[in-house]
This record gives C-alpha cells, structure tokens and sequence, in this order.
C-alpha cells in the first residue's frame, strides 16, 4: 500500500472490523476495513487516514534527518479512545468516532 511508509505498529480496534497501523516515516496513520468474505480476506484500498499528526513543518524537518523516525510509532486503543506516539510529539489521544 503506497499510503505505508515504514510501518511501525498496529492494533485492531477491539468490537469493529477495523486495524489501525502507524507509519514511522509518515505523518499519518492508516485504518483499514475488512472487507473479507469467506472466499477472499481483504482489507479496504486505499485506508481512510488519520492525521496529520505533527505540524507539516515539524515532520518535514524530522523526515529530512531520519526519513524513518517523522512519524508516529507507538498505538494504543481503549475506550473509544486511540494514543499515538513517538519521540517528537510524545502522546496524542484521539477520540473515535462513532
């Protein structure tokens, strides 16, 4: 998937049909659907994205020294409720929407 750049964690969103993945050299995350029927396990294409995540001048500084350290990293899920984080912006909590 082109919207991928150096994946870095992922979680399944617990009660939907959903898996979050962050991109280490991206300023976003990436959520994907299942699509799957018994016959052909899918995941939606392209995701729906979520960020940006830093300021588009902060990420782009970062990028430039360590094309794989700009982006988010780390993903938690609890309570309608996602954590990203990484070194740069330490934790952002996002609420799900329902």
């Amino acid at each position: 998937d082109a919207a991928l750049a150096h994946p870095h964690g992922l979680r399944f969103l617990p009660g939907s049909l959903h898996l979050l993945v962050t991109n280490a050299g991206a300023n976003h995350a990436s959520l994907y659907r299942n699509i799957s029927s018994p016959a052909a396990p899918r995941w939606s294409a392209p995701p729906s994205l979520i960020g940006p995540i830093l300021p588009l001048s902060m990420f782009r500084q970062i990028n430039e020294l360590a094309p794989m350290d700009g982006g988010p990293k780390g993903v938690a899920v609890h309570q309608g409720e996602i954590a990203l984080c990484s070194q740069e912006m330490g934790i952002q909590v996002l609420r799900l929407a329902t």
